[in-house]
């Protein structure tokens, strides 16, 4: 049989990203795929977290940058520095974000990974430095 291949457009890109890219490599747990995009140069710079569920053929934002953050409205996030990046953890089960530990001194670059749990039941998510 040959293999399938699902195509789909992230939701909320309706405004300018300057450009809108995909930051971080895409993770895959059993029926499950995570992915990370942001607005680089967007109106209040921005980045998301998306959960692809391959039965349902479903996308969900998991995560938005600026809500975990707690950026106030009109504020640009451009970066996390280089220097004070965290780690954050997406429990799958509960659905809970947690700040657990900085992120290696120099990481500069959007970051997204599966623990070693078969069930895959956290994703890690370090919004590093960028441009």
């Amino acid at each position: 049989m040959p293999p399938i291949v699902d195509f789909l457009h992230y939701p909320g890109q309706d405004y300018k990203g300057n450009p809108w890219s995909n930051w971080g490599d895409g993770v895959a747990t059993p029926g499950k795929y995570y992915s990370t995009i942001g607005d680089h140069k967007g109106p209040n710079g921005n980045a998301f977290v998306y959960e692809y569920d391959v039965a349902g053929k479903t996308l969900r934002k998991i995560l938005d940058l600026r809500e975990l953050l707690n950026v106030p409205e009109g504020q640009y996030i451009y970066t996390v520095s280089k220097d004070d990046a965290m780690i954050y953890r997406f429990d799958t089960k509960t659905e809970k974000v947690a700040r657990i530990a900085p992120a290696p001194i120099g990481t500069q670059t959007y970051i997204t990974a599966v623990d070693a749990d078969p069930a895959g039941r956290y994703l890690y998510y370090v919004p590093g430095a960028h441009g």
